[in-house]
């Protein structure tokens, strides 16, 4: 537990858990942990409670992170396609909230797919690749078909 609480490789979750435990077990009182470590009695209370119950396998953090975000081949494809054309309302760009608004997909989504393509937010008359030396380059390609695209490229 000492060298836990010492690590500087260790998840700071980790080590913090640690540190909280080991100052339980010197004697300090909440209200020292509290300040000391800038926590919450809650926050001690539940891990003193896991670690009692559980040993050092409760001091485990229970959040796993959440699943990556995956979009389809298909839906990949169709912002693609889309970002190529013009936009309904006249304007000459797309942005990414106005993209995923049109595809019923989240901005963040949308941002995703253009970043892992390599687009950016298209004119109406062509998109604009980046050729992957400086974000600044680009190249302006003509109308492209991109109903098949290379899988491997949208793979980050």
């Amino acid at each position: 537990m000492e060298r836990w609480a010492q690590s500087r490789t260790l998840p700071a979750g980790d080590v913090f858990r640690a540190r909280l435990i080991l100052a339980l077990a010197a004697g300090k009182s909440y209200r020292e942990i509290e300040s000391g470590m800038q926590t919450s009695a809650a926050t001690i209370a539940r891990w003193r409670v896991r670690f009692e119950r559980d040993g050092v396998a409760g001091l485990e953090s229970r959040h796993r992170g959440s699943r990556p975000r995956t979009a389809t081949a298909t839906v990949q494809a169709r912002v693609v396609r889309r970002v190529q054309q013009k936009p309904n309302d006249g304007s000459t760009h797309w942005s990414c909230r106005k993209l995923a608004q049109e595809l019923g997909l989240s901005k963040s989504t949308v941002q995703r797919i253009l970043t892992q393509a390599h687009l950016k937010r298209s004119t109406a008359k062509s998109a604009q690749v980046l050729d992957g030396r400086d974000a600044r380059s680009h190249t302006h390609l003509p109308e492209m078909d991109f109903g098949e695209i290379n899988e491997q490229r949208l793979e980050p």
